[in-house]
């Protein structure tokens, strides 16, 4: 393992480098100032495996839950000229709230989805 963090700590380096990797090619190919990225957790972490699982802050338990451990999960989003640098929002969403933005940004009615 790489991470002091053990297996948990290698995922969470790997997706951070190949997150980098997306990144670099949207660069490439020039087309980072026309898309809208967004990274996110699936239901908070995996608490019952301990350290080895990650951690939910402050947060009561984890995944398997519907305690703010395994409903409320840390996301980035990114969109040059759209969401500026450096904006937090303590706003709760979901990731259907994400489907249908999407489909806004695509041009494509969500009424005919």
């Amino acid at each position: 393992t790489q991470s002091i963090r053990g297996g948990y700590g290698d995922s969470v380096m790997e997706m951070d480098y190949c997150a980098g990797k997306i990144m670099e090619k949207l660069r490439e190919l020039g087309v980072e100032n026309n898309t809208f990225v967004f990274f996110t957790s699936d239901n908070g972490a995996a608490t019952y495996r301990g350290v080895g699982g990650g951690s939910a802050g402050p947060f009561l338990c984890g995944k398997h839950t519907t305690y703010e451990g395994g409903m409320r999960e840390p996301a980035i989003a990114w969109w040059p000229g759209t969401i500026k640098p450096g904006t937090i929002s303590h706003q709760p969403g979901t990731l259907m709230d994400l489907f249908t933005t999407s489909l806004s940004i695509a041009g494509v009615d969500a009424s005919r989805v």
